[in-house]
Formats: structure tokens, sequence, C-alpha cells
């Protein structure tokens, strides 16, 4: 029998088990955030998604750094971080985005309705606002004009619409600043501070004027803005 065999010694572990490195469960939350991050694009209330994937993408990260010879997942939460700091920043902005366009559609909204009030036309200016619910008037009355009613009650028939009409074109009329900005289903509330002087406006006093307009979106996605009210003589924030 031969002496000299080749001997394989097997106390030493497997080579796999040596280079096995484990994924710490925080990069796979944090990838999963990260991905499901964008929604925060839909809904504010969902903004903290990408609140929270920031969260355990750093955590992750720090794991993997102070354990780099037994963890793994660097690029799992690297890439969660990124997407999710990408929704964090979007999210917000467009947001803001948004409620400027509004605000800029409200506005220009808004001018036109004074400019017709100011150009004598209320009929015009009438149709841009919503109309009240009908009064309670007699039967008789109101099968004889009917149409006549509804333009009293929509038509120039309030204190400011009359001042407006009174004033005409030698009166300024200025946007001020916004007020508020809702959101309730499908319809969005806009409150804007205007400014109204006559003649000289170094020589009067402003008049602010509220204006608050609806939007409303219907099920066909078709957007139609309408004035929803106006009051004179509300103070400005500033």
């Amino acid at each position: 029998m031969p002496r000299n065999l080749p001997v394989q010694l097997t106390a030493s572990p497997d080579a796999d088990l040596v280079n096995y490195r484990a994924l710490p469960w925080q990069a796979v939350v944090s990838l999963i955030l990260g991905v499901l991050s964008p929604a925060a694009l839909i809904d504010p209330m969902l903004w903290a998604v990408p609140v929270l994937g920031i969260f355990f993408s750093v955590w992750a990260l720090r794991r993997i750094k102070r354990n780099c010879s037994t963890l793994t997942g660097r690029k799992r939460a690297v890439l969660g971080l990124t997407l999710a700091l990408l929704s964090a920043v979007a999210a917000p902005t467009d947001r803001l985005m948004y409620r400027w366009l509004l605000r800029s559609q409200a506005q220009q909204v808004a001018d036109a309705w004074f400019q017709l009030l100011l150009q004598d036309h209320p009929l015009a200016a009438g149709k841009m606002v919503i109309a009240p619910p009908p009064p309670h008037v007699p039967e008789a009355i109101a099968k004889v004009a009917p149409q006549k009613l509804g333009e009293v009650d929509r038509f120039g028939n309030t204190p400011l619409a009359k001042t407006l009409l009174a004033m005409g074109p030698r009166a300024q009329v200025r946007f001020y600043e916004p007020w508020s900005q809702t959101r309730d289903s499908n319809r969005e509330t806009v409150e804007l501070v205007y400014t109204v002087t006559y003649d000289d406006a170094s020589q009067s006093k402003p008049l602010p004027v509220l204006v608050r307009l609806s939007r409303r979106t219907f099920s066909s996605g078709k957007a139609e803005w309408r004035i929803a009210q106006t009051e004179g003589g509300v103070p400005p924030k500033s």
C-alpha cells in the first residue's frame, strides 16, 4: 500500500460560507418604500411614504457601513434612498405648482368679472356667478316673469356690484393678495383680496374686496370656474 497518498483536510469552512453576507431587512424595506414613494404625488397624506423611505434607507446604510464584512444590500438602500428623496422633493413642488396654477386661473376669472362690471355689463358678469337658491315668491308672479326675477337675484343686485357699476371705468381694481385656498371633493375654492379705488388712488381710501371663486370638476374632466361670493370691506391679512 503506497504511503504518500494525497490527504485533503476538511477543517477549513467552505468558501461560500466564508463569503456569505446577510441582507438587512431595513434595506429591503427602504427599497419597497422607495418604489412606492411616487404615490406621494397623488395626495399630501401619502407624503409620509418617502419620509419613511429616507429613514429606513439611512438606517440600512449605517448598519451596512458598520458591519460591511457581514452585511450586504448597499445598492438596494441607495436606490431606495434616491427614489424617496426624488419623491420627497417632487411631491411638495408639484403641490405648490398646482396651487399656484389654480390661484392664477382664479385671478384671471376675478379680473374678468371686475372688468365686466366696470364696463357696465352686469348680465355678462352675472353669468359668472353661482346662482343662489331661488327665493320664495308668489306663484302668480313667478309665472309672469320668472326670467326677470332670476336676473334680479343674480345680476348686479348686491351692494358691491351696484358700487362697481356706479364707479364705472374711473374705478381702479388691483389684486392685493391671496386669502385662502381649500379643496373639497371635486371642488376647489380660492379666496382673493382686491383693492378698489375711485379715480385717483392717492386721494381715495382703497376698498378691500374679498372674492371667493369655486372650480368644479365634472366627471367628463371638464372644469368650470364661477364666482361663489363677493364681500366688500374685508381687511387684508397683511
